[in-house]
């Protein structure tokens, strides 16, 4: 379940979500229009990951966000029936 806004910035939105089975489960979901940067993102995140396991660090670093899925919603604007239409010259 969808449950606040944590925060917004310039290539999307930030919200906290919560597993109604689990619900100390806490998880953040990011939405975005621009699937290319989200995208980039997503890859940037998993490679700093990578990096870091196949790095010899003395102490784990835990402070990378850890994406655990990815996917995408395809959504269509509807319009409202009761709006009137406005029809050009």
């Amino acid at each position: 379940m969808v449950s606040h806004p944590l925060d917004e910035g310039c290539f999307g939105n930030i919200y906290e979500c919560v597993d109604l089975n689990k619900p100390k489960n806490i998880f953040v979901i990011k939405v975005s229009s621009n699937y290319e940067m989200l995208g980039k993102e997503i890859q940037c995140l998993s490679d700093i990951k990578n990096s870091i396991k196949a790095s010899n660090y003395s102490y784990p670093y835990d402070f990378v966000p850890k994406c655990v899925t990815k996917g995408m919603f395809l959504y269509e604007q509807i319009e409202n029936e009761n709006q009137p239409k406005v029809e050009a010259d």
